[in-house]
């Protein structure tokens, strides 16, 4: 039995990226601290899964397909924003987070943030579920789509699967 790292990576970031918007959501909504609190650990977990997501991703890239077609060079874009955006939340947040619990290490204390929540609501509510909606349509069409066909089982449909690829995929289909 084969761990797919990838495959199981990329649910995190597909599934908590869009959830931490609904808590911030709720959190502008109802003004409950517990749901903002909610929305940075899911932001972070998230993160965390891209990273591995993003590693993993690359790797399969490089192990089991020839050439960068440009389905694999759009999702690659796409998860390096992902991971520019998530990253920043995750700092601006976390450094919130250390200033409010420690009170001592200050950026102008916490007015900074209130000057620049409405930039973070707006990548937390838009800009990351976004570009988890298209890494997604991407990797299903790469995986199911016209594309790739089934790429990833290893037909060569989109690329000349490597030697090694074509012995296991005949192997694990039959």
């Amino acid at each position: 039995m084969k761990l797919h790292i990838h495959a199981i990576s990329v649910h995190l970031p597909a599934g908590l990226f869009p959830a931490a918007a609904i808590f911030l959501i709720l959190y502008l909504i109802t003004g409950n601290a517990s749901f903002e609190i909610t929305s940075f650990f899911f932001l972070l977990i998230a993160f965390l899964g891209t990273l591995i997501g993003f590693i993993s991703g690359l790797y399969d890239r490089w192990k089991h397909f020839t050439h960068w077609a440009p389905i694999f060079v759009r999702k690659t874009s796409l998860s390096i924003l992902l991971l520019i955006f998530g990253g920043l939340c995750v700092l601006w947040r976390g450094l919130i987070w250390i200033e409010t619990l420690t009170a001592r290490f200050s950026l102008c204390s916490l007015s900074w943030y209130k000057r620049g929540e409405s930039l973070y609501t707006l990548i937390i509510i838009i800009i990351l579920p976004v570009l988890i909606i298209l890494l997604v349509y991407y990797g299903l069409l790469l995986s199911y789509g016209k594309f790739g066909g089934r790429a990833s089982y290893g037909k060569p449909i989109l690329y000349q699967p490597k030697e090694e690829d074509a012995e296991e995929s005949t192997l694990d289909m039959g």
